[in-house]
């Protein structure tokens, strides 16, 4: 079961170019010698805790954006973080708030709840009182910067 983990996780990282991928040791190891150490650690953590292949795969995507240093530590670690606890059954919903194309149409308040949770989502309540003093609510959901970085280098098309 690891090995697949392994393999999902590689799968997604030997679509980099090989030398982007030295470069990235190289100057983490030279520059940053206690982050390459977090790196390596932070992966494996993760991928050993991965519930799917498919989480380990997004966490190939994630380490393959901190490479091209299209993401900081900081960010890497919290993104990992996510995946880690992250339902796999509520990528779907989460590539619609993040994606801004579909609305809140098709999602359940459970998984935007749980999105919530997990730092991906805001959701905003808003209220009104009509002429008839009656009490309007008005909720909204948005994705989060952390939710709009997720999906831009592990889950869009």
């Amino acid at each position: 079961l690891f090995a697949k983990k392994i393999l999902g996780f590689l799968t997604e990282v030997e679509s980099m170019d090989q030398k982007k991928r030295v470069e990235f040791i190289d100057k983490l190891k030279l520059e940053k010698p206690h982050d390459y150490e977090k790196v390596g650690e932070v992966l494996l953590f993760s991928i050993d805790s991965a519930n799917s292949v498919e989480k380990c795969k997004i966490l190939g995507k994630i380490y393959s954006a901190i490479a091209k240093n299209e993401i900081n530590y900081q960010d890497f670690v919290s993104l990992c973080s996510v995946v880690d606890r992250l339902n796999i059954n509520v990528i779907p919903t989460l590539k619609m708030w993040a994606n801004d194309s579909i609305g809140v149409k098709g999602a359940y308040s459970e998984e935007l709840e749980e999105l919530a949770t997990y730092g991906l989502i805001k959701s905003t309540v808003t209220t009104t009182i009509d002429v008839h003093n009656k009490d309007r609510f008005h909720v909204s959901h948005d994705a989060t910067r952390l939710g709009k970085l997720l999906y831009r280098v592990a889950l869009s098309e």
